[in-house]
């Protein structure tokens, strides 16, 4: 198990760093970070990488904390495209302090 765990944590990581390096702002917000974790994420070297995933918890997190808010996201719509669009209106307005 500990190793999907660091699997998944470098996957993230990565992908991560990818978004930052193609536009830092919009991977604050699609990631739910803060501008210094953004930029600490930026900076780090492939061995410093491979460390942090190496922890033997996920790093990144479901966003979504309500019963409520994920049963309806899961609920059939007429629209396929609504649960999506719904899915960022949520996480858009949702403080980044309380995601971390």
């Amino acid at each position: 198990m500990d190793q999907d765990i660091q699997e998944l944590n470098l996957a993230y990581l990565l992908l991560a760093q990818k978004l930052i390096r193609h536009d830092a702002a919009l991977a604050q917000f699609r990631l739910g970070l803060s501008a210094e974790v953004t930029g600490i994420l930026a900076n780090l070297s492939l061995s410093q990488t491979i460390q942090l995933a190496k922890a033997s918890e996920p790093l990144c997190s479901l966003r979504i904390h309500a019963p409520e808010t994920l049963s309806a996201l899961l609920a059939p719509h007429r629209v396929p495209e609504l649960p999506a669009l719904h899915t960022t209106i949520l996480l858009a307005a949702q403080p980044v302090e309380e995601i971390g």
